[in-house]
């Protein structure tokens, strides 16, 4: 089988409205949207801070979470996304937060800022 590549457009919103013109444009070319998830604390900004609707057909959806607090947030909207990437340095207990979200039934992923070592995610 070959690779297929697509591309993943990463949305930042601030509004249910801004979101939906977001993915309005790119429902067409793409069947998985990544969405931004930023609470100001993590990192200097915020997208998707809100009770926000994805129940766009024909989508698929994973969560890039630059939160403090991941698995606040995972109880709460975990059933909106397909895919959860949490950043290693977001989570007291990765591992914790892996099982939790693989219960689920979700997949996930870990994300490092460029200051993390590897060996220190292997360890």
């Amino acid at each position: 089988m070959k690779n297929r590549k697509i591309i993943i457009p990463a949305i930042i919103a601030k509004t249910q409205k801004e979101l939906d013109e977001h993915l309005g444009k790119v429902k067409e070319f793409s069947e998985l949207v990544q969405l931004d998830i930023i609470d100001e604390t993590f990192v200097p900004n915020s997208s998707l801070d809100f009770d926000f609707d994805t129940s766009v057909s024909n989508i698929w959806f994973e969560a890039h979470l630059m939160i403090s607090n991941p698995k606040e947030w995972i109880e709460k909207n975990w059933e909106k996304v397909d895919t959860i990437i949490v950043h290693f340095e977001s989570c007291e207990k990765p591992k914790d937060i892996i099982k939790f979200v693989r219960d689920k039934g979700n997949k996930i992923g870990v994300a490092i800022t460029p200051e993390t070592q590897v060996h220190d995610v292997k360890a």
